[in-house]
């Protein structure tokens, strides 16, 4: 038996509308589906337009990452199918995909993530916030724990630190 999950892609913040649903029959666990979304879109730049920019380094807000999402998943027949929301939540893993805005000092707010410091310095860091909005992913479990609500491209080094137990 598989391990199922569900991705929802946000329009913006994680209370905002959900843009597509996503439901995945197999490999829904961290290692999985969640490096999966890290490996393609860890380094992913949101803009507001665009002209010589490619995906998947870059995306023209998230309704252009959710189709990136939705194509980068689909291999073949099966596994990855679009549901509508009353059929979502329910699965092993949950992952949600949204913009962590900055507000008007150039910072992300500490109410935007449970799990993170926000006041860091690091390069990495200042790279993501030359654009307008960083991508952040949240993991909650069956029950809605939440297992992870970071910026996506610190999900690898969350993974590597479950795995050292």
């Amino acid at each position: 038996m598989g391990t199922r999950s569900t991705i929802k892609v946000k329009e913006e913040n994680k209370k905002s509308k959900t843009i597509v649903n996503i439901y995945c029959q197999y490999d829904g666990y961290l290692e999985g589906v969640g490096m999966d979304l890290y490996n393609t879109f860890g380094h992913t730049k949101l803009l507001n337009g665009f002209n010589t920019h490619t995906a998947p380094a870059y995306a023209n807000g998230m309704e252009c990452l959710a189709a990136q999402v939705v194509a980068s998943l689909k291999k073949g027949i099966g596994n990855v199918y679009l549901m509508p929301e009353r059929c979502m939540g329910m699965e092993e893993y949950n992952y949600i995909l949204y913009a962590a805005e900055k507000n008007e000092h150039g910072e992300v707010t500490a109410e935007d993530f449970t799990n993170t410091v926000v006041a860091e310095n690091t390069d990495e860091l200042k790279k993501m916030f030359e654009y307008d909005n960083i991508l952040s992913l949240k993991v909650t479990d069956c029950m809605g724990k939440v297992i992870y609500d970071d910026y996506l491209f610190r999900f690898k080094n969350f993974v590597n630190s479950q795995n050292e137990f």
